[in-house]
């Protein structure tokens, strides 16, 4: 066995195992997470979540269902979705890479070499990006990000937007990306009846710190104490997520350590594809010259009979 062979057949394997896993994650996601059973479990066993369907009820706004599987099973269904859409985009990556590996296809090979690579570079791109000119990369995610307070709906609210919106501001104690003001530009209803009162809102019932255990909503009608509403969310949630420069060096550095590794191996498999069909054209041609040399030679004389 040559070494290139050493080499080669561990890729072969990782290639099939990756595609399989891809495979049944495309699977997995598309089927349990629209499931109503997984959403409220999903539901019940984060305290967030929970959190803010015990708040639902305190005020008087809405009931618990609305926080049950069956009311948000479309909104999962979208995040189930988008999630379904990133890994049939792996799959397809993948899949070149195991028709490449497995029947020494060039042509998979290729653009399995081709899709990888680029995939690489625009990650390395974005991460110069984003170590050279932080300002820039978070003003465009601010960007994208504020688009999304346009479908906020308040408390009760059932989309993907207002549920994301209401899970970050509980769960790290803000208000809006910026501040509390980012809420101008929803729609969002800001005149609010319970039981016992009627409020105008100036912050969402989510930016009370701590959140209302009655129908008493004073805490969202002030922008001074009882809420969060000048503490935005983006350099919470950054600092939490790019914090660990450290951790995030090294979780960079073994990204692209494995998909240069199988850019390398992919196009040692390559190399050995190509290797074998010039040798199996040369064995021919040379065949092909053996027979053509044996057409043209005179026949051996036949002996005369006495």
């Amino acid at each position: 066995m040559e070494i290139r062979d050493v080499i080669v057949n561990p890729f072969k394997f990782i290639l099939n195992k990756t595609t399989c896993l891809v495979f049944i994650g495309v699977g997995v996601v598309m089927i349990i997470l629209p499931d109503v059973g997984v959403i409220d479990h999903l539901i019940n066993s984060n305290s967030v979540m929970k959190l803010l369907k015990d708040t639902l009820v305190a005020t008087g706004l809405g009931s618990e269902n609305q926080y049950s599987g069956l009311s948000l099973s479309s909104a999962f269904y979208d995040i189930g979705l988008m999630l379904a859409v990133s890994c049939g985009v792996i799959m397809i990556v993948a899949m070149f890479g195991c028709c490449g590996g497995c029947c020494k296809a060039k042509c998979s090979l290729i653009t399995y070499i081709f899709l990888t690579s680029f995939l690489l570079a625009v990650e390395l791109i974005l991460v110069i990006i984003v170590y050279t000119d932080e300002k820039l990369v978070t003003d465009s995610i601010k960007g994208i990000v504020l688009m999304t307070l346009k479908d906020y709906t308040g408390l009760a609210g059932k989309n993907v937007q207002t549920l994301g919106w209401n899970f970050v501001m509980v769960k790290y104690k803000c208000c809006g990306l910026i501040n509390y003001k980012d809420f101008e530009r929803s729609n969002w209803t800001r005149i609010v009846s319970t039981s016992t009162s009627a409020y105008t809102l100036k912050t969402p019932i989510v930016c009370c710190d701590p959140l209302p255990k009655s129908d008493n909503l004073t805490c969202a009608t002030q922008t001074s104490t009882g809420n969060t509403a000048i503490t935005g969310c983006f350099d919470i949630v950054w600092d939490t997520s790019f914090g660990s420069e450290d951790f995030i060096a090294i979780a960079y550095c073994i990204g692209f350590a494995i998909q240069f590794v199988l850019i390398i191996l992919a196009v040692l498999v390559f190399m050995e594809a190509k290797k074998k069909n010039r040798v199996a054209a040369e064995r021919k041609l040379l065949k092909e010259k053996r027979m053509s040399s044996l057409k043209s030679m005179d026949p051996l004389p036949e002996k005369k009979s006495t």
